[in-house]
């Protein structure tokens, strides 16, 4: 029998590589969303690409089990959850981006502003309940926290951190579907940024009390730090002993 260590070199050794997206780079494109997408993709290795578009080939069944997909430890996401947090999570970003470029295409200024009552993610086991009061310290706050130290931040927690309600995952969804449907949401966002080259995507920008103020640039960032946590994670049970042994 192979060792976790050795199972664990299986499985990053069946990721597939992503078809190459030739994204238009030519001046002055070249720090658009296109060319930060299209080095996300190339960079981030052995699960190369922005919004769960990582899955392998053991989610069309050729490997990873459903029973394997639903494994999770007491109080953790399953695998199935993880991908189903970072296929919501896609379908939030996109509609953002959709929203901004809107904006801008009609002549309006490209400002989307949430707020808690709109996306409710929390921190430092801070109850849900009490965010409303805290927008205002939480926005200025934000005023003075370093993009930087915002994404790392979402990469690696830090501090405990709670997922918005609208991103939470529902269990034992099929994972032949997921991994379908999160291409598909991969595919949608390429195909927008592809649709609107011309646009400048450093003036669009999101503004969320703890999030904080981003252009459509750090937000591909900020996307893809989160996906790394995730990834992190469906690692971890990957190669835990327990999910071995799940028929």
């Amino acid at each position: 029998m192979k060792s976790i260590l050795s199972r664990r070199r299986v499985y990053k050794s069946t990721w597939p590589k992503r078809q190459t997206v030739e994204w238009p780079l030519s001046a002055p494109q070249a720090a658009s969303p296109l060319g930060a997408l299209r080095t996300d993709i190339e960079q981030r290795a052995p699960f190369p690409v922005v919004g769960g578009g990582w899955i392998t080939r053991e989610a069309d069944g050729g490997g990873l089990l459903q029973a394997q997909s639903e494994f999770a430890p007491p109080a953790k996401w399953s695998t199935g959850e993880v991908l189903h947090h970072l296929l919501l999570s896609d379908n939030l970003y996109r509609r953002n981006f959709t929203r901004l470029i809107e904006l801008q295409q009609s002549g309006q200024r490209p400002v989307l502003r949430s707020s808690f009552a709109d996306l409710n993610p929390s921190i430092a086991y801070i109850p849900k309940s009490l965010l409303p009061m805290l927008e205002i310290p939480f926005t200025v706050a934000n005023l003075f926290v370093p993009n930087v130290l915002r994404e790392t931040m979402t990469q690696f927690r830090l501090l405990p951190a709670q997922n918005p309600d609208i991103t939470t995952p529902k269990k034992g969804q099929p994972v032949s579907e997921l991994r379908a449907s999160l291409q598909s949401a991969y595919d949608e966002i390429a195909a927008l940024f592809e649709a609107n080259p011309e646009l400048d995507y450093r003036v669009m920008r999101y503004q969320h009390p703890i999030l904080g103020s981003n252009s459509v640039l750090q937000m591909l960032r900020i996307a893809a730090m989160h996906e790394r946590r995730h990834q992190s994670q469906i690692q971890d049970l990957l190669c835990s002993p327990q999910f071995a042994k799940v028929a």
